[in-house]
């Protein structure tokens, strides 16, 4: 990237220039998500275990893809609620999980994608449900979403449901995804409470 800094300030004057240098910061951000994600499934999962609450880390992870909601104009929104139990979890590795799925949400439609969040508790577990009103998924592909590299989006890794559903398998919980073309797409998590 600081080649890429080197070479825009000399050609800061050279208007056709412009596009190939956009093209070339796209695509080395692009390599660079992708070399991340690859590097994140290979990193052990569960080396840090502390108590978290994990409404704490769903609204983390609301921050963390702030830039991308307010790129593509979506809305995201946490409904109220109680829960501020704590659940000894990596939180990293939870919170990053969080995050992948809310970029694909954010990314169900070309843009100002409507997504809600409900973190639900009882005494056992805790519900994380993510829902956007976006494109949803055909019934052939819903086998496939949580396979590495597989994506129905242009230039996309296919590694962040891949990875978020590992963690969430790591902690002992379970991801189900239910979705209809056209109906958007619903994301459930369940994590057992561990003291």
């Amino acid at each position: 990237m600081a080649s890429l800094a080197v070479l825009r300030s000399r050609l800061e004057n050279d208007e056709s220039a412009k596009p190939f240098l956009d093209m070339i910061q796209q695509d080395s951000s692009r390599i660079n998500d992708l070399i991340t994600q690859m590097l994140e499934l290979a990193h052990p999962i569960l080396s840090n275990r502390e108590p978290y609450s994990i409404t704490g880390l769903v609204e983390e992870a609301m921050r963390m893809v702030e830039d991308q909601r307010r790129e593509r104009h979506a809305v995201i929104e946490l409904t109220p609620t109680t829960s501020n139990s704590s659940s000894r979890v990596d939180g990293q590795m939870l919170c990053k999980a969080f995050c992948a799925l809310l970029h694909n949400a954010i990314e169900s439609r070309e843009a100002k994608s409507r997504v809600e969040l409900f973190v639900q508790e009882t005494p056992e577990e805790f519900t994380v449900r993510i829902r956007d009103d976006g494109e949803g998924i055909p019934k052939e592909n819903h086998k496939k979403i949580f396979e590495p590299f597989f994506s129905t989006r242009r230039r996309k890794a296919g590694l962040g449901l891949c990875f978020a559903d590992r963690v969430i398998h790591a902690h002992g919980g379970q991801i189900q995804v239910h979705s209809n073309p056209g109906e958007g797409t619903e994301v459930t998590i369940r994590l057992p409470i561990v003291s």
